[in-house]
């Protein structure tokens, strides 16, 4: 699990106006499987793994300036559409690289967790207020899972039958109020203060 552990970073130029301190933002408590109906033990492990190792990039010294430049962009829906698809691409490839191949729905309930926790880091920053803006946190995600299938596509390793039920079981999530409310239970639960 090395390599599952292990993500060169990219490397850009810093925004420091923007810069949290290091460790400030960190998760206080694990994921749940939300998404889903009854999550099996092996996912919500697999779930746990994906997401500690989310954090571990986002707030990794080289990673963490470049994250920030994609959320202060111009267009912060658009920036923390991109933030999320980097973060959950290196995890996921590193993922792969040692052998774990993560499954859909853990990869996409991983994608809300970093998704929301990149918001809060956005809001914290005083980037974009998430937030005040549900519908701008649920076109990011979209927006995210747009351009991750597009990367999947382009690099041969999307089943398009599987990608298509996919994009309309969220669909009828967005429509029937489900996302929203899932993104809401998150960041409910982000605010939270942690239990000793």
């Amino acid at each position: 699990m090395a390599g599952f552990a292990t993500m060169g970073a990219q490397q850009e130029q810093p925004n420091p106006q923007a810069m949290p301190q290091q460790g400030q933002m960190a998760p206080q408590q694990a994921p749940q499987m939300a998404g889903l109906n009854q999550a099996t033990p092996e996912e919500q492990e697999q779930l746990d793994r994906f997401v500690a190792r989310s954090y571990d990039v986002i707030y990794d010294d080289q990673s963490i300036k470049p994250i920030m430049q994609k959320l202060g962009g111009d267009d912060p829906i658009a920036g923390l559409a991109e933030a999320t698809v980097s973060v959950v691409s290196r995890v996921n490839q590193a993922a792969e690289k040692s052998g774990n191949k993560i499954e859909l729905d853990v990869m996409m309930e991983a994608g809300r967790e970093v998704l929301q926790e990149l918001a809060d880091l956005s809001t914290s920053a005083g980037i974009h207020n998430f937030h005040e803006d549900q519908d701008g946190l649920e076109g990011a995600f979209f927006r995210a899972i747009d351009q991750y299938r597009s990367e999947m596509q382009n690099a041969g390793r999307l089943d398009q039958a599987t990608a298509q039920q996919d994009m309309q079981q969220l669909e009828q999530m967005s429509q029937s109020g489900e996302f929203e409310s899932l993104l809401r239970q998150l960041a409910q639960r982000d605010e939270q203060p942690a239990t000793a």
